[in-house]
């Protein structure tokens, strides 16, 4: 991984999604941050060319991160 590279952070928890995303933001990261399966689902379609890493909850209000896992 390096600086400007793209992350999706799946978090649930606001304040939780906004800790992690803003701490990638600052090391350099750039992050596409979402709630649920189904938002990560639509950011995978639209960007998965250059999404080099997911950083998911496990438990999401629409199901688990294994359902993000079988969109990669």
């Amino acid at each position: 991984m390096k600086k400007g590279d793209t992350l999706l952070v799946v978090e649930d928890d606001e304040a939780i999604s906004f800790l992690i995303s803003t701490n990638l933001e600052d090391l350099g990261f750039k992050c596409h941050t979402v709630y649920t399966v189904n938002q990560a689902k639509k950011v995978l379609n639209n960007f998965s060319e250059t999404i080099q890493l997911v950083l998911c909850d496990y438990n999401l209000p629409d199901g688990t991160a294994l359902k993000i896992r079988w969109l990669l």
